[in-house]
């Protein structure tokens, strides 16, 4: 019966995603959950934090020299399904980023969608995603931000970046055509089997099981 628990459990498909995100700084220890890290107290303080789709990083030092840091990122699998016509087609991602910087610190803030990779300020070329309508299509998301502060011993230092996947804002035709009344649906890759999954793993139990009660040597129960 151990066989046929083991064989289901891993024909479930799991999540496709990782997050990492981390905080230190000079002054005081660092606290971290699922998802968020921080530390801080009046002399510096960072945060990290990665909530659906979205990611940010913060970081403060005061004078004299105290220091800061976090780090935050995201990589997910994304199955999209696209209707609303017919044939193949492109979808323009909408990536919103941002960094922001004080003297003696320094932010970054970048995302990947597929092959389009941009900064604070760039946009996904028209034609970044193809698409086939009614078919589903796996892309991978990735952000990463990142917020460090070096305080100088006259001034305090602060620095902030987030990244953060909105949906998308633009839809054509092979020909660059803008597209109207096109909709979509979105899930993390793995988040529910197909139903010929769920069938096919269903039939492959209940042979294992009959092939395991079947070679039950007899008198036992």
């Amino acid at each position: 019966m151990r066989l046929v628990v083991l064989f289901l459990v891993a024909s479930i498909p799991l999540f496709a995603s990782t997050i990492d995100v981390s905080a230190w700084c000079s002054s005081a220890p660092t606290n971290q959950g699922l998802g968020w890290a921080s530390c801080g107290d009046s002399f510096d303080s960072a945060s990290a934090t990665v909530s659906g789709l979205s990611a940010a990083a913060n970081a403060w030092a005061a004078p004299d020299w105290y220091r800061s840091n976090a780090t935050a990122s995201l990589t997910e699998d994304l199955v999209f399904t696209f209707f609303g016509g017919t044939g193949p087609g492109f979808a323009q991602p909408w990536l919103t980023l941002s960094a922001s910087m004080h003297f003696g610190s320094n932010a970054a803030a970048t995302a990947t969608f597929g092959a389009c990779l941009v900064g604070p300020g760039g946009v996904c070329d028209w034609n970044s995603m193809p698409f086939v309508f009614g078919v589903p299509e796996t892309v991978t998301l990735t952000l990463n931000v990142g917020a460090a502060t070096y305080g100088e011993w006259y001034d305090s230092a602060t620095a902030s970046a987030s990244a953060e996947f909105d949906g998308f804002f633009g839809f054509s035709d092979v020909n660059g055509y803008p597209l109207s009344g096109v909709t979509y649906t979105m899930s993390p890759a793995g988040e529910a089997p197909e139903p010929a999954t769920l069938l096919l793993t269903a039939m492959a139990g209940a042979v294992l099981l009959a092939c395991a009660l079947r070679k039950r040597p007899a008198g036992r129960h």
